[in-house]
């Protein structure tokens, strides 16, 4: 699988075509030559003229990561300086971004201190990037942000060391208060392993997780009233394969989607206000035959309406060989349907005038020279002419 797989970072959806019925061809146009490489986690587009995209910079395959950051301002991307890795730190790098205005972004990532990676935190106020305090702890192992106004909520796991050599992975979750991540209690679960994934905020006392318990793969969704997490009821599953999920986005309260993996197969689990969750398995497009790939899955989602939303992944076949996934929902029949598509693509904003996705120029993310990509439209998303990335 790409990222959210291999750095066990969250990614946040990449974009599908609003107002398309029939599946549509990604089409590439020439952008500028990159004078680094790197690549792009996500991206949080908060109105029409102003996105926010991040994800790592490297002047070559030795040197350190750093930060990397665009931004859209309506007419064109630009690169925007980031903060140098923290005192003590070598290196740096951010994966979650959510924007609630032009002047307000907050960043989720990881600073590398020896052999050592551990959960950092931004702030965008609209001039420059600043560091905030995040409580850790232990050894964090993913994290991802989402913001409703002026309240950040922030979900991942970490993991407890014990005896023997032995581990287990534990959720966490934090809440912005003044410039500080807080600790807040989990809903803690019989499971020995649990994972938080992502997590979707419609306002500051309405946001929802989901995860999975890691070894039968059960699907796990809390939901977050302002003061504390509660259980957000049973999640369907198949008993031979389990869920895993990686993304969610909720367009309206109680009303969600979130997709990943069951099996070697796309999953998607849906909740329309008012109605039970329920699970689907996306149809394939005239351009993949998922029944083939081992596996597939769906990395992220971004919905402006419960039936309309986009969702992007991967899947890596017998050969070791490598595709990017594109999939948006059906409005005639509220399926999701999957398209080939040959850039890798790991997170996406849709808005009503269309998507913008992210990701990189390489599909296997074994490649060390790949480059960052930002796409955007509708049923034919089209490669934006980005500036260099900094060597």
């Amino acid at each position: 699988m790409r990222n959210w797989m291999r750095n066990w970072i969250t990614a946040a959806a990449i974009g599908l075509l609003l107002g398309a019925t029939a599946v549509g061809s990604v089409s590439a146009n020439a952008g500028t030559a990159p004078a680094g490489r790197g690549e792009l986690y996500s991206v949080s587009c908060p109105t029409d003229t102003f996105c926010m995209a991040v994800g790592f910079r490297q002047a070559s395959s030795t040197a350190p990561r750093l930060g990397l950051a665009y931004r859209w301002d309506g007419t064109a991307w630009q690169v925007m300086p980031t903060k140098a890795p923290p005192v003590g730190a070598a290196a740096i790098y951010l994966v979650s971004v959510s924007c609630t205005s032009a002047t307000a972004c907050t960043a989720l990532g990881w600073a590398r201190s020896g052999r050592t990676w551990f959960v950092i935190a931004e702030r965008w106020n609209g001039a420059s990037w600043r560091f905030l305090t995040i409580q850790r702890p232990g050894h964090v192992s993913r994290a991802t942000v989402s913001c409703s106004g002026s309240a950040c909520i922030a979900v991942g796991s970490h993991t407890v060391f014990l005896s023997g050599g032995r581990s287990r992975e534990r959720p966490v979750t934090w809440q912005l208060v003044g410039g500080t991540f807080r600790l807040r209690p989990a809903v803690q679960r019989p499971f020995y392993n649990v994972r938080l994934t992502d997590v979707s905020c419609v306002s500051s006392d309405n946001c929802t997780a989901v995860g999975d318990e890691t070894f039968r793969a059960h699907p796990m969704v809390e939901h977050w009233n302002g003061t504390r997490w509660s259980w957000g009821g049973n999640l369907p599953y198949p008993n031979s394969s389990g869920v895993e999920l990686w993304g969610i986005s909720c367009p309206a309260p109680r009303s969600c989607v979130a997709v990943g993996q069951s099996g070697t197969l796309p999953a998607v689990e849906n909740r329309k206000a008012g109605a039970p969750w329920y699970l689907a398995t996306p149809r394939t497009g005239p351009n993949i035959d998922v029944g083939y790939e081992v596996p597939a899955g769906l990395g992220g989602v971004s919905c402006v309406q419960f039936q309309r939303c986009a969702a992007v992944g991967s899947w890596t076949d017998r050969g070791d060989n490598h595709g990017g996934l594109l999939a948006w929902r059906d409005f005639v029949n509220g399926h999701f349907v999957l398209s080939d598509v040959p850039v890798g693509f790991d997170g996406v904003s849709c808005r009503d005038t269309g998507c913008v996705y992210v990701g990189s120029d390489a599909v296997d993310p074994s490649v060390t020279s790949r480059h960052p990509v930002i796409y955007r439209g509708r049923a034919h998303p089209t490669q934006q002419v980005i500036p260099p990335v900094p060597g």
